[in-house]
C-alpha cells in the first residue's frame, strides 16, 4: 500500500509452512475483525460508518460499498474529492434529497459553480 510520495506502509503478516496452520492463523485473524465489527455496530445507531481496511473478505460481513482511499479521504474530509468524483457526489446527493435525477442547474448550485462551467467541465 502507497501514500504519498516518497513514503509507504505495510505490515508484517506471519505465514506456516504447515497449511493446517495457516488456515487455522487465517481463520482467527479474520474473526477477530469480524468480532471487532459486530462490538461496534450496537453502539452507533442505525446511521453508522464501519470501515474495514482489508483485502480480505469477512464472513458474515458483506461489504455494502467498495471505495478508493481517495474516495474515502473525500467522504471523512480530509481531502476534497477530484472534479469527477465531486459531480458524481452532488449528483448522488441531490438523487437523494429530490427523489429525482437532478438537472444540470441542480448540480452546477450544488457544487457552486456556474451552469456554463460545469457543463464545459462535463464535455469534456
Amino acid at each position: 500500500m502507497t501514500s504519498s510520495p516518497g513514503k509507504s506502509w505495510a505490515t508484517d503478516v506471519d505465514v506456516y509452512k504447515d497449511p493446517d496452520l495457516q488456515a487455522f492463523y487465517e481463520r482467527l485473524r479474520e474473526g477477530e475483525m469480524t468480532q471487532a465489527a459486530f462490538r461496534i455496530r450496537p453502539l452507533e445507531g442505525p446511521h453508522k460508518l464501519l470501515l474495514v481496511l482489508s483485502s480480505l473478505p469477512l464472513e458474515g460481513l458483506p461489504p455494502t460499498q467498495l471505495m478508493t482511499m481517495a474516495e474515502l479521504e473525500a467522504r471523512l474530509g480530509i481531502k476534497d474529492p477530484p472534479a469527477a468524483q465531486a459531480v458524481l457526489l452532488a449528483q448522488k446527493r441531490l438523487r437523494n434529497r429530490l427523489g429525482k435525477e437532478p438537472t444540470q442547474v441542480q448540480i452546477a448550485n450544488d457544487l457552486g459553480v456556474s451552469r456554463n462551467y460545469w457543463g464545459k467541465y462535463w464535455l469534456q
